[in-house]
């Protein structure tokens, strides 16, 4: 490992927390924990990849194909957009566990220290701005390519994941939403799910897919920095995008379905949320609109968008 100081190290480790977008959450909480503890927000993280986590029923279906490709192509990529870290090292084997154990490191994903509410914790106490998220100017340059000379472009970001398939965005509000948008004359350019390849047979003419987001974490982000509005499902990539430090205009839809037990109102407060709020987290400025109805209209999110706009 590099010669950092110490005290500022944190560590991630799979083996306790999820290789999913909740990695961001827990970066934007080290990030405030050693700023709290030492007064430099600089941090060097460590990710133990060695061993993996198997405690949810989404983690009992993946495999170890699917856990390196995440690792590589979700855990990894977010490293490069995170201002504030001044390196990383990925360790992937078991003999270099017990060595960087026994470094005095401050902060671990240990003890569901990853989860949103010991973030909110950590925001309250030290005062820091938790926004620490920037695409890089190679992705801003691509991102100017693709949304071209539109002065109201509108990206929205859908989920349509094979796990917990009841949190994914409908069909038929989906193309509902891009015609309503079309119709109020603004530009729409569609982001896939990176788990699951969308059917694009149905979608309104006109609207731009950009399946390499899917994929590209920095593109991903510059997209939505670089767009009038945004439109992002109710999940892990829009935190990931909530906390950009360019604070882009956003309308987050369905992040509450009470069926389902991690979008239940009860296990969404305990994670710190304000249930109802337009902007539930203590951070989120009002370019940030949270609609939380699970009914929610095309209509609606249409008028919340244009509010953003005008």
């Amino acid at each position: 490992m590099e010669d950092v100081n110490t005290k500022n190290a944190v560590i991630y480790d799979l083996s306790k927390a999820p290789i999913t977008f909740d990695f961001v959450n827990f970066l934007a909480f080290a990030r405030l924990a050693v700023a709290l503890g030492s007064g430099d927000p600089k941090f060097y993280l460590t990710i133990l990849a060695d061993s993996w986590r198997v405690s949810s029923p989404r983690e009992r279906q993946y495999n170890l194909t699917d856990r390196l490709w995440r690792l590589h192509n979700l855990i990894v990529p977010v490293c490069s957009v995170t201002q504030g870290m001044v390196g990383y090292t990925l360790v992937q084997d078991a003999r270099a566990r017990n060595e960087i154990n026994a470094q005095g490191v401050t902060v671990r994903s240990e003890g569901g220290l990853y989860m949103m509410s010991a973030l909110v914790e950590v925001f309250h106490m030290s005062g820091f701005d938790p926004h620490l998220f920037k695409a890089p100017e190679m992705a801003l340059d691509f991102a100017r390519i693709i949304l071209g000379q539109e002065e109201k472009a509108v990206v929205v970001a859908v989920r349509e994941s094979s796990f917990d398939p009841g949190r994914n965005t409908p069909p038929h509000f989906l193309r509902e939403l891009i015609l309503k948008l079309q119709e109020s004359g603004l530009a729409v350019y569609l982001i896939p799910d990176q788990e699951v390849k969308h059917n694009m047979v149905d979608l309104p003419n006109a609207v731009t897919v950009v399946e390499e987001a899917a994929f590209n974490i920095p593109l991903r982000l510059a997209l939505h920095e670089l767009a009038q509005v945004s439109i992002l499902s109710g999940s892990g990539p829009s935190n990931f995008i909530s906390l950009s430090t360019r604070k882009p205009n956003l309308v987050i839809i369905h992040p509450m379905r009470p069926e389902i037990r991690i979008s239940s109102p009860e296990f969404l407060s305990q994670q710190g949320y304000i249930i109802g709020e337009p902007q539930p987290l203590p951070w989120i400025p009002a370019n940030q609109i949270w609609l939380w109805d699970p009914l929610v209209s095309a209509q609606e999110v249409c008028s919340a968008t244009q509010t953003l706009i005008d």
